[in-house]
């Protein structure tokens, strides 16, 4: 329900009540400890791997995504092996993609989102927040706009980039 209500861009607020509800069972008894976190850490286990953590609310006030940056990962193996990557240089500190084009492959891949109501159109305001980000940043930087941020780009990209700002539509597959 609450992925969905997350999901669905015509649900307005709908996904507010079960976000309270759900994160006080699963995360009320760690209240104490979430009002001094600095990082959550989740590594969800089978149906949690589908929920949006960070919409949930473990005070009945602000979402967790609101309150305290928040990793999921998938395993412990999965967070070992990315926290003992060797820090990536600084060439690649900073990589932005978006406002891209989307052909058929992507609407097709897309298409149950789609039938929800949503839509491909062009994201207002993604190719300028992308090109004011790049002009704050100092250091290395690059920048991928329309045709030329395409899937490949993305996976290219987050080799190399210690920030990968992603500026478009996003959907989840749900076959993984």
């Amino acid at each position: 329900l609450l992925r969905g209500l997350v999901a669905d861009p015509t649900s307005g607020d709908l996904w507010r009540a079960p976000s309270r509800a759900l994160g006080a069972q699963l995360l009320g008894p760690l209240s104490d400890w979430l009002s001094s976190a600095k990082h959550l850490v989740v590594i969800p286990d089978g149906a949690l791997h589908r929920l949006p953590f960070g919409v949930l609310s473990y005070d009945g006030q602000q979402p967790l995504v609101v309150q305290l940056p928040i990793t999921v990962a998938p395993s412990m193996t999965v967070l070992a092996q990315l926290r003992a990557r060797p820090e990536r240089a600084a060439e690649g500190a900073w990589v932005g993609i978006g406002d891209p084009h989307y052909d058929a492959k992507e609407a097709a891949a897309a298409s149950a989102w789609l039938q929800r109501g949503a839509s491909l159109q062009p994201l207002p305001g993604t190719r300028e927040e992308l090109t004011r980000v790049k002009q704050l940043l100092d250091g290395a930087r690059r920048l991928y706009l329309g045709r030329a941020a395409t899937e490949e780009c993305v996976l290219g990209a987050a080799r190399d980039a210690r920030v990968l700002h992603l500026a478009c539509h996003g959907f989840t597959d749900d076959r993984f």
